[in-house]
């Protein structure tokens, strides 16, 4: 799963007001994908790439800025998803001040990312399980009996298990 640009946007949006300083949302690529400076957003950020480069933080002080095109002073922080570095986390400021703020924005991109990975499977779940429940009572069931079975096999099914459809009657609220 990659952090597209909206829900970077969205993450940052929530964040900024509680945040005293400004977040941005970085791709693997070094590129800014989300902000608070909605200028900066399609711009290269060199700190953010070594970030992905080396899994490290990167820590950019005033000092050192011009070692660091596209930046400004603060920490870039690895988002890692899946045990794989798929953007970074940037908080502008001067690192010493921003570090648990970047920490914290770290955590929250992770743990959103992981509710979206978990909402997408329990989605393909639900959509896997009425595809074959369709296919099940359709009139090509029998012809089909090969996907069938292999389809319960995924989805944890036993064919051999006796079953009865009930249907509620919409009119009177009765089951028939």
């Amino acid at each position: 799963m990659l952090l597209s640009g909206e829900l970077a946007q969205r993450i940052v949006d929530v964040l900024l007001p509680i945040s005293p300083y400004n977040v941005n949302l970085m791709d693997q690529r070094g590129n800014i994908i989300a902000s608070g400076h909605g200028e900066r957003i399609g711009s290269f950020h060199k700190g953010a790439l070594e970030a992905v480069a080396t899994g490290g933080v990167i820590a950019i002080y005033p000092e050192n800025i011009n070692q660091y095109a596209g930046a400004l002073p603060g920490i870039n922080m690895p988002i890692v998803f899946e045990e794989q570095t798929i953007g970074v986390v940037g908080v502008s400021g001067h690192p010493d001040a921003v570090e648990g703020t970047a920490a914290l924005v770290k955590a929250v991109v992770e743990l959103v990312l992981e509710r979206e990975m978990l909402r997408e499977r329990f989605r393909s779940q639900a959509n896997s399980e009425e595809h074959f429940l369709g296919l099940l009572l359709s009139d090509a069931a029998s012809s089909r009996a090969q996907e069938l079975q292999r389809m319960a096999r995924m989805l944890q099914i036993n064919l051999l298990l006796p079953r009865l459809v009930v249907r509620e009657s919409a009119l009177s609220g009765e089951v028939l």
